[in-house]
């Protein structure tokens, strides 16, 4: 299986995620970092780009829609951290004897202390959670990725 920056990227095993202007993205994981620079925790949303990864406004837009979808998952975890990641993936080789090649493009996401979500480097406001709509990120099942209040276990 290849492995990139993040994990691996197994064929056929990503999430999905269709926002509110009709845009399909494919999600390749959300996952719970912590860092040993002592950092707090963050979750990461990594997501198969549609455009150049030049293109920073387009990319900061797709961060603005999606985030509304990805905001319960963080604030289910009581994380004031998360991180959305922009990807441009490439497959190479046949199945089961390939490799990938991936760039990508991040946003971090702070909540201030007026519980107020906001790019790092940005102080407009992100648009809130939305939690009428429930769990918005489905697996290649086509079930819902639950939004769980559990960290996951971090082994030594």
């Amino acid at each position: 299986m290849p492995q990139g920056q993040y994990g691996p990227y197994p064929p056929g095993g990503e999430k999905h995620l269709r926002l509110d202007s009709g845009k399909a993205l494919d999600i390749y994981r959300v996952k719970y970092w912590t860092f040993g620079s002592g950092d707090p925790p963050a979750l990461q949303l990594e997501y198969e780009a549609l455009g150049s990864l030049q293109d920073v406004p387009a990319l900061r837009q797709t961060a603005r829609e999606l985030w509304p979808a990805f905001a319960p998952y963080v604030e289910a975890l009581d994380l004031d951290h998360a991180i959305i990641t922009a990807t441009k993936l490439r497959r190479y080789g046949l199945i089961g004897f390939w490799w990938v090649r991936t760039n990508h493009f991040g946003l971090v996401v702070s909540r201030d202390s007026t519980g107020t979500w906001r790019f790092a480097d940005d102080r407009s406001p992100l648009p809130p959670a939305d939690y009428a709509r429930g769990p918005q990120i489905t697996e290649p099942s086509g079930s819902p990725l639950p939004v769980s209040r559990e960290r996951p276990k971090i082994l030594p």
